[in-house]
C-alpha cells in the first residue's frame, strides 16, 4: 500500500524513490509501472458510509437510551 498527500501517479512515485529507504526503491519502480490511468467515476465511499454503521450507531445509542 502507498499513500501520498499529493495527487498519485507514475511519474511521481518513480521520480520519488530515491527519496525512500534502500530497501523500497525497487519495490517503488515495481509498482510505479503497475500504475494505470485513473478510472472514470464519482465519490469514493468508505466503511463509515456503510448501512451496517448507522445500525450499530443506533443500537448502541437504543442501549444506552435504555431502550
Amino acid at each position: 500500500m502507498i499513500a501520498s498527500a499529493a495527487t498519485g501517479s507514475a511519474e511521481r512515485l518513480y521520480a520519488a524513490r530515491r527519496g525512500l529507504p534502500r530497501e523500497l526503491q525497487n519495490r517503488a519502480v515495481i509498482e510505479a509501472a503497475r500504475i494505470g490511468p485513473r478510472l472514470p467515476g464519482g465519490g469514493v465511499y468508505s466503511d463509515d458510509l456503510a448501512p451496517v454503521e448507522w445500525l450499530i450507531d443506533r443500537s448502541i445509542l437504543g442501549y444506552a437510551d435504555g431502550g
